[in-house]
């Protein structure tokens, strides 16, 4: 139970935006003060960008949120749009290729333009983990750039190819 003045701290703390470019269902539902349930209602409205991260071999869908979209809707609107079926819903950005864009510019921000993207970054910019990465690698889902390979220990970080990672992010996109 939170005191008094921990709850006047509390209010002083500003609405900060979620700062990786995707976020877990879970994070989006704390960040709207819904449960998750709510927020993939508000995916299939078409609320919000979403793509479906999972490993070809996994049951389950492991879904992330375009944090631009999720910050673009408050608390407020979100339980507005829950309440009324017929609500207009469109995330922001307007497009699908803007969406994808600002994944790939939160991915490359700070490093020189070039035509892959280390692991760290990949993993960064779906918010996945090394192991569902090598995962992705081994189906094929990620193209490797001719020449290098994934492996664990010093010099093992894989380099992906930026074209498929726009593929994956198109083919993998939740309507």
């Amino acid at each position: 139970m939170l005191t008094s003045v921990a709850n006047r701290q509390l209010a002083l703390v500003p609405d900060l935006p979620y700062r990786w470019p995707v976020m877990h269902v879970g994070t989006a539902a704390g960040k709207l003060d819904l449960s998750c349930d709510q927020v993939l209602r508000l995916i299939e409205r078409g609320a919000f960008w979403a793509w479906d991260v999972g490993s070809p071999r996994s049951k389950l869908r492991e879904l992330r949120l375009l944090s631009h979209s999720v910050n673009a809707v408050s608390p407020a609107r979100a339980r507005e749009l829950l309440a009324d079926e017929m609500a207009l819903c469109s995330p922001a950005p307007a497009s699908l290729d803007d969406a994808i864009e600002i994944i790939l510019e939160a991915a490359i921000a700070g490093y020189p333009p070039r035509d892959w993207l280390s692991g760290p970054q990949i993993r960064r910019a779906l918010a996945i983990g090394r192991t569902h990465l090598i995962t992705l690698v081994e189906s094929g889902a990620l193209a490797l750039v001719p020449g290098t390979s994934y492996r664990p220990g010093p010099h093992g970080c894989p380099r992906i190819t930026l074209s498929s990672l726009q593929s994956f992010l198109h083919d993998r996109f939740i309507f």
